[in-house]
């Protein structure tokens, strides 16, 4: 696997965006709230269609942060001249829009996870970015998201956003604009322009064939239930470096619940921070994607052939236990003319009442390409492994302080012939990361 200088490049560009995030995100954030509500003077909806298409936007978002719940806005205007475009105490307001604007954006980068498209990508069809009269369109045309998908929710709240905010400006006559309009209007079509290069990007390598192998990693900086994660992580060193039960774990989350309500409660202070505190542990395992991902196969007790344990094995299995049909066996072959090993693979078993069927043995396996993603994932790892590759051999008779000293790694060649260990000059004229 060789991984190209431009890829480590953009992988330290992110760590080092992501780290600046994380510092100034909850102080800009709580800014944001406070600018927004003392400045926006009305809020009123759109009337035709495209108002229609924002607020269902708005609902699809409903389920983000409460700082996105806030500083959502509903466009105004009016199709037939009546109503009034939404007003504010001082021409210059919108200017403190744009640490919002670029606060979004930044979190989109940050947080970049797979999109799920309306239209499969497909390599036959490419990316088409849209013009300055279609960006006010909120997910249209062939490169629409879906927007009951989870993973697009942050994306087309913040799309809806921007456009939302677009359209205010554009809505006021030309003489009432005012020098803080245009700047953030520049803003706005610069941010519109970066959400659809994400989804560029998403498309071009959804719909990537053949020989290439893609692995998307943006997951593991995806920036998870920021407001609670102090006690989120907390419990989590609770939870794994001590071992400690998942009873024990149900008890000490209500606990930190409780900590935390009781003096909120004396003084007087709402807040959502106790109730978002999960009540599982697996609830905040997951959220952090802390499990590997995992393929579990079907062993056979004599051979140890090995075949997926899919949907599909698991049906017939028990299709054949409720006829009294036999259960399936192994049909590997040690060799084109043997004859098949035969041996059953499967097992009933009976908790309470019911009748289970289940593997006699299972196999299960790490993905690699997952594990190699996850392993480039660690902050400065690209530099580890790097100054690794350049190390100088040890001389003859000095001792091997890895595998990769011994002389039959380095003389291990790849693909193109030369020698795997000896980092080769890839497309940038850089050395590739070989793994």
């Amino acid at each position: 696997m060789q991984i190209t200088q431009q890829a480590f490049d953009e992988h330290r560009r992110r760590e080092r965006l992501r780290k600046t995030f994380l510092n100034k995100s909850d102080r800009l954030q709580t800014n944001l709230e406070t600018e927004l509500t003392t400045t926006v003077m009305a809020r009123e909806r759109n009337t035709d269609s495209h108002s229609d298409e924002l607020g269902a936007f708005e609902s699809v978002a409903s389920g983000s942060s409460l700082a996105n719940k806030n500083i959502t806005q509903a466009t105004s205007s009016s199709s037939t001249g009546a109503a009034k475009p939404a007003t504010f105490e001082d021409d210059d307001c919108l200017r403190h829009t744009i640490p919002e604007i670029r606060m979004r954006l930044e979190t989109l980068h940050e947080t970049e996870i797979r999109l799920k498209f309306i239209s499969p990508p497909s390599p036959e069809q490419a990316f088409v970015f849209p013009d300055h009269q279609s960006l006010l369109r909120v997910n249209s045309g062939e490169f629409a998201l879906k927007t009951t998908s989870a993973c697009n929710r942050r994306l087309l709240d913040a799309e809806a956003r921007f456009c939302g905010l677009l359209k205010t400006i554009q809505a006021k006559p030309p003489e009432e604009r005012s020098v803080g309009d245009v700047d953030v209007e520049e803003e706005l079509f610069e941010a519109l322009n970066n959400v659809h290069h994400i989804k560029e990007r998403q498309w071009r390598s959804q719909h990537l064939t053949g020989d290439t192998v893609v692995e998307n990693s943006f997951r593991f900086n995806q920036i998870r239930m920021s407001n609670v994660s102090p006690t989120l992580i907390a419990a989590l060193i609770i939870y794994i470096k001590f071992q400690t039960p998942v009873r024990k774990m149900r008890v000490i989350l209500a606990m930190f619940r409780c900590v935390i309500e009781s003096p909120m409660r004396k003084l007087g202070i709402q807040s959502e921070y106790p109730s978002s505190i999960p009540k599982d542990i697996h609830t905040i395992v997951n959220f952090y994607d802390l499990n590997p991902t995992l393929h579990t196969y079907i062993a056979c007790p004599k051979c140890y052939g090995l075949s997926p344990l899919t949907d599909v094995a698991l049906t017939c299995a028990e299709t054949a236990s409720a006829t009294n049909l036999p259960l399936p066996v192994c049909n590997e072959q040690l060799h084109p003319d043997s004859s098949p090993c035969g041996t059953t693979l499967w097992q009933t078993r009976r908790i309470g009442v019911r009748s289970i069927v289940t593997p006699i043995r299972t196999q299960v396996f790490q993905d690699l390409k997952a594990w190699i993603g996850r392993l480039l994932a660690i902050p400065s790892i690209e530099d580890i492994i790097s100054e690794h590759q350049q190390r100088s051999a040890p001389a003859e008779g000095q001792p091997e302080k890895d595998f990769v000293d011994s002389a039959a790694f380095r003389e291990f060649k790849g693909s193109d012939g030369q020698p795997f260990a000896i980092p080769q000059k890839g497309p940038a004229g850089s050395p590739d990361l070989r793994l």
